[in-house]
């Protein structure tokens, strides 16, 4: 990641100890963050245990795509994510679960196609400008977004869940409510899986039923 503001492709992004202070995985003051097929896992810090974005004598902006957060621990403040108000950006096809807390403030972030669950007590501290097919679980609280599905996204743990990436994801089983939600969606998924235009897998994972990785009829393999 570029200090002054650049993108960071395909990383896992894996702390370890604890933070001494805040921002167990990054800590962009005033930055053009641009985050793409990566996954931030398992950092801790006494608050904003994954990343902290607030503008520090300059205007800072932050965009997911196709990113995971899990298992960020915050030990006095429960947030994954501490993102100033005044911070622009968008959240597109991105799992936030599983962390002991999930995105305080950051009233200036769009989601969309964004899975947000299981986030400790809250989800959200603040209500976000709203794209399209917005999953949150449990129901109560702050809604993430106007419109948002309350309903479980059906995750599996982290880890490698194949493609060319081969980054830490979390999928998604079948009838989940994730399924066809999004219509937003990037060309590929964190592991490089495509997706369809419309009616994609919202999060990180693109769901592929078994009955698509089959070889089409008549199509001889070769041993």
């Amino acid at each position: 990641m570029d200090a002054d503001g650049g993108s960071s492709r395909g990383a896992d992004q894996h702390s370890g100890p604890e933070s001494p202070k805040q921002a167990g995985g990054l800590f962009l003051q005033g930055t053009k963050a641009f985050i793409l097929n990566s996954t931030i896992a398992n950092n801790s810090a006494p608050y904003a245990a994954a990343v902290n974005e607030y503008s520090n004598n300059a205007a800072g902006s932050l965009d997911f795509v196709n990113v995971t957060l899990f298992g960020n621990s915050a030990t006095t403040v429960n947030t994954a994510l501490e993102i100033g108000d005044d911070i622009s950006g968008t959240f597109l096809n991105s799992t936030i679960a599983g962390n002991t807390g999930g995105i305080g403030s950051g009233a200036g972030i769009k989601l969309t196609d964004t899975i947000i669950a299981k986030n400790g007590t809250t989800n959200c501290s603040k209500s976000h400008p709203a794209g399209s097919g917005n999953i949150q679980y449990p129901s109560g609280g702050t809604a993430c977004t106007a419109g948002v599905i309350y309903e479980d996204p059906k995750l599996g743990p982290l880890q490698d869940n194949g493609g060319l990436a081969h980054t830490m994801t979390m999928a998604t089983a079948a009838g989940s409510a994730t399924l066809y939600a999004g219509h937003t969606c990037p060309s590929a998924d964190q592991r490089g899986i495509s997706r369809p235009v419309e009616g994609c897998t919202s999060g990180a994972y693109e769901y592929v039923s078994a009955e698509n990785l089959k070889p089409p009829a008549g199509l001889r393999l070769m041993h």
